[in-house]
């Protein structure tokens, strides 16, 4: 009788955790931002916050190859882009020091951010980081359960 009643305690603490857990960044961005990839991209760096309300912001860096970017923004149906960096992203933390650098500089680097109120509003850097590879910084804010 015992070992059913611990049986049966660690099948509802793994059931319950099993609600708990969060989608992969990938899938969250694309089912709450719209962003695809054709070919699934190195995750360098991921990060979640949750936001005023309901609202939640998915930060994410990822690394791909560059005959991978323009099937990208159209899956993404990414609009205009621009040269360069949002100047506010110079100064803005990404994870870490070291992961932003290429953020400092215009040079390699094009940007777009759109925004569909009330929500998704996304913001992208793709950087040229030589060698056929490309870095994506990725930011989105969106509505909704953070899981």
């Amino acid at each position: 009788m015992r070992h059913a009643v611990v049986l049966l305690l660690s099948s509802a603490f793994l059931l319950a955790g099993c609600g708990t857990t969060e989608k992969p960044v990938l899938d969250d961005l694309a089912t709450c931002a719209n962003i695809h990839f054709a070919a699934a991209p190195n995750v360098v760096a991921q990060h979640r916050a949750a936001d005023f309300g309901s609202g939640r912001t998915i930060s994410a860096i990822v690394e791909t190859r560059s005959d991978q970017v323009e099937s990208f923004e159209k899956l993404s149906a990414l609009g205009r882009s621009t040269p360069g960096v949002p100047t506010e992203w110079r100064s803005e933390q990404w994870m870490a020091q070291s992961l932003a650098y290429p953020l400092k500089t215009d040079t390699g680097n094009i940007s777009f951010s759109d925004y569909h109120p009330p929500s998704p509003a996304r913001w992208i850097v793709i950087h040229d980081s030589g060698g056929g590879q490309r870095q994506i910084f990725i930011k989105a804010y969106c509505e909704g359960d953070a899981r």
